[in-house]
């Protein structure tokens, strides 16, 4: 388990708040980043100026639990300069006390299987697209071309 500078000031604020080190998991490939004995889960963000970002897989998952707070973390400090509940940037707000708050949506890849003739016609096979456009494409396409099948898959930029 390699931490990076912020997720150790976030298990030794959590240590010092008085968790023991085997009461607090750390969940490397998802959100929140840690979740404690006690059912609390904790989402580790670096203040970038005075912006934090969230991505739109950071969001789902987080959506799902009941008790998460978002620490977040500036160059200078080592305990959290702001601890937001998650509750309240549910409905992502573009700031929360004067930190900016920038929400990436998740983005999908779609591909198109089709024959090689119609395939050598087109520059791309796929495209990256948000949620909320997958189905104007797919039905936008559809119209103009005899698809065989949609391979949609979600994929996330940058985290």
């Amino acid at each position: 388990m390699v931490l990076n500078k912020t997720e150790r000031k976030a298990k030794e604020w959590l240590m010092r708040k008085g968790y023991k080190d085997e009461e607090i998991i750390f969940n490397a490939k998802g959100s929140p980043d840690f979740t404690t004995a006690d059912g609390k889960g904790y989402e580790v963000k670096k203040l970038y100026g005075s912006r934090i970002i969230i991505y739109g897989s950071q969001y789902e998952q987080m959506q799902k639990l009941t008790d998460v707070t978002l620490l977040v973390f500036d160059d200078e400090r080592e305990d959290p300069r702001l601890q937001i509940p998650f509750t309240k940037i549910r409905d992502k707000p573009s700031t929360y006390q004067g930190i900016y708050i920038s929400w990436v949506p998740r983005m999908y890849r779609i591909s198109v299987d089709m024959p090689i003739e119609m395939y050598n016609k087109f520059a791309k096979k796929c495209i990256d697209v948000d949620k909320k456009h997958v189905e104007v494409l797919r039905d936008f396409i559809g119209q103009w071309i005899n698809i065989g099948s949609w391979n949609v898959g979600s994929w996330e930029h940058g985290s």
